[in-house]
């Protein structure tokens, strides 16, 4: 089972785990004009969720 998911436009998405998909860079290049990191437990299981905000003209 994967626990790792990107909102796209077609919805929520089941995505493979990869570095650039981190706090430290975007998946495809947007400009983030700024995140938050969330860490902490759900029962015995670690959480780890990041929200950006993204801009469009």
């Amino acid at each position: 089972m994967k626990w790792y998911f990107e909102m796209s436009e077609a919805g929520l998405l089941s995505i493979e785990i990869h570095h650039h998909y981190l706090v430290t860079g975007n998946a495809d290049d947007r400009e983030v004009v700024d995140n938050a990191a969330f860490v902490g437990i759900e029962d015995s299981r670690p959480v780890l969720m990041e929200v950006q905000v993204l801009t469009t003209e």
